[in-house]
């Protein structure tokens, strides 16, 4: 259980589930064959909601079964306001930093081992791991999750950005003549 979870194990969770969620988003990506920021963006929202509607069913159903119907309920509300830093956001960013490495190629692992996407894959990483780390607050309100939660957003706010102004800079084409 996360609230069991010790420094090393929060970091390795965070290393797991985003590298699970990025070959998730990678799939769509490179099927898709798509090429803008925000795109990806969109892409990596839509896999980190999945993910994170199947964690919180996960959780509910245990502490259904543990704690009653009562806690289960307390646990969705608690996850349904969180979301708002979580799954959702880390893939977002994840999904955003293929595109800004892949452009208009064809996805390959040289992207995934780039060291621009690499820099901003490990925002998403870190962020989930600090999430799940064992951080003592005052009166055990999530201020680690808050924290988080900014910093997710300051992220998403610069990418959706940076997709903005690649959108907004006309694709060069060539124009050929028949002389």
């Amino acid at each position: 259980p996360v609230g069991d979870l010790d420094y090393i194990g929060a970091t390795i969770v965070g290393i797991v589930e985003e590298v699970g969620k990025l070959v998730i988003v990678a799939y769509f990506c490179k099927n898709a064959k798509v090429k803008h920021i925000l795109t990806g963006l969109l892409i990596g929202s839509a896999v980190g909601a999945g993910f994170a509607v199947f964690e919180t069913a996960g959780y509910a159903f245990n502490y259904l079964l543990s704690d009653g119907w009562e806690t289960m309920l307390e646990v969705i509300y608690l996850r349904a306001i969180l979301s708002l830093g979580g799954h959702v956001v880390w893939a977002a960013i994840s999904g955003a930093a293929l595109m800004i490495v892949k452009g208009t190629e064809d996805l390959t692992k040289e992207h995934l081992l780039a060291p621009r996407f690499l820099k901003i894959f490990a925002v998403p990483v870190v962020l989930h791991a600090v999430w799940d780390m064992p951080i003592p607050t005052p009166s055990n309100l999530p201020l680690v999750q808050i924290a988080c939660t900014v910093l997710a957003w300051v992220m998403v706010l610069v990418l959706i950005n940076s997709g903005l102004k690649q959108l907004s800079t006309p694709e060069k084409v060539e124009v050929t003549t028949n002389e």
